[in-house]
């Protein structure tokens, strides 16, 4: 371990940041593992192991190693309360010692091509250091139950449950989450993914429409973590699409430009989600414009006219990536389209008063 300090400097890793690490094998870490309790010994298999670039103080019974989730011992029952067997330990020091592929954009010392083990200080996100997954639990639980009306904690909670296959515990946290905050994106965006990846499409839907609906009101987020968060929920509306025949559209409302009075534009405009090409450039539109409502729509727009969200994507494929914010001023239109009120659905009745449905009267 002394040897690897040398060449290593010390790197808090978050959770999120060590579950990406560790994508570098398809063979599993296998350690043996001495209960404290009863003194069983059972081998065990692991996605990853974080070890500390620090060696443990003397009076200090922590191995300084982290593993990839909770210990039970078959025998007794008991949590996370072991020590690592003398010869899988030797094991772990000497791959230890052939890690040399360094991460360019960070101090992490990354896996070695086939291994499993990262040199860093897992972190949670108020700094408290990571000794065993349980106590990491029970940490995020307590600060979660101490501020009830703080999404974060309970998306930070729910977050972490579900690394550690605590699947309904890791629902009922980013219920709660959103419960309490109703602008927590990332609640919304890990319920639909965690629906969607059990094939519970209906349920996922519900939360994908939470999450767009919150898009405008998360400006105070980075552009990159709301960028990020977009192209998941996009991804999934792009998934559903695959096992339904449903048609569904995007509607959207953004304020853009100013007229001679000074005063920006409402401008309203839907899509076709099946004629979405560009994912992406769709996910740059929502988090780069000033948009004011995202929200799914069952009412698809003409075939015939292409809409200024099909112009604006249609024109971006041919383009470089670039985060452009007057891409109306190069859409090929006669006669910008501005609407100032919502718009009437053919099937809805006609607002001049008639009885009769729009498309059967004004429309």
């Amino acid at each position: 371990m002394q040897n690897t300090q040398k060449n290593t400097k010390k790197r808090d890793i978050t959770p999120e940041e060590t579950l990406s690490l560790s994508d570098c094998s398809d063979t599993p870490l296998r350690l043996t593992l001495i209960c404290n309790q009863c003194k069983k010994k059972a081998s065990y298999e692991f996605e990853y192991a974080t070890v500390s670039p620090e060696r443990p103080g003397e009076d200090d019974d922590w191995d300084g190693i982290v593993l990839s989730r909770i210990v039970e011992c078959e025998k007794c029952g008991a949590v996370d309360d072991y020590r690592i067997d003398a010869l899988s330990y030797g094991r772990l020091i000497g791959e230890l010692l052939q890690l040399t592929d360094k991460d360019s954009r960070s101090d992490v010392v990354q896996p070695k091509e086939g291994g499993r083990l990262i040199i860093g200080v897992s972190t949670l996100w108020d700094g408290t250091v990571v000794r065993r997954p349980s106590k990491a639990l029970a940490h995020l639980l307590e600060i979660a139950q101490r501020d009830p009306e703080n999404g974060e904690a309970w998306r930070r909670l729910g977050n972490l449950q579900s690394r550690l296959c605590k699947f309904s515990e890791a629902e009922a946290s980013w219920r709660k989450g959103l419960e309490v905050d109703p602008n927590e994106i990332e609640c919304a965006c890990c319920l639909a993914e965690n629906y969607a990846e059990q094939d519970r499409w209906q349920e996922a839907v519900t939360y994908l429409r939470i999450g767009l609906n919150v898009i405008p009101k998360t400006k105070d987020l980075h552009n990159d973590t709301r960028l990020n968060l977009v192209n998941c929920l996009l991804r999934l509306v792009s998934d559903s699409l695959q096992i339904t025949d449903e048609r569904l559209a995007l509607a959207v409302a953004w304020l853009e430009g100013e007229t001679l009075k000074k005063e920006p534009v409402l401008t309203m405009s839907s899509i076709d989600l099946r004629k979405v090409s560009d994912w992406h450039a769709l996910a740059e539109f929502l988090v780069f414009q000033d948009v004011f409502s995202v929200d799914f729509t069952s009412e698809i727009p003409d075939d015939d006219i292409p809409t200024i969200l099909e112009r604006y994507l249609s024109d971006r494929n041919g383009e470089a990536s670039g985060h452009s914010t007057d891409f109306l001023s190069r859409l090929p239109l006669t006669t910008p389209v501005v609407r100032q009120s919502p718009r009437v659905g053919r099937n809805t009745p006609c607002p001049c008063g008639s009885g009769k449905k729009f498309k059967k009267c004004c429309g």
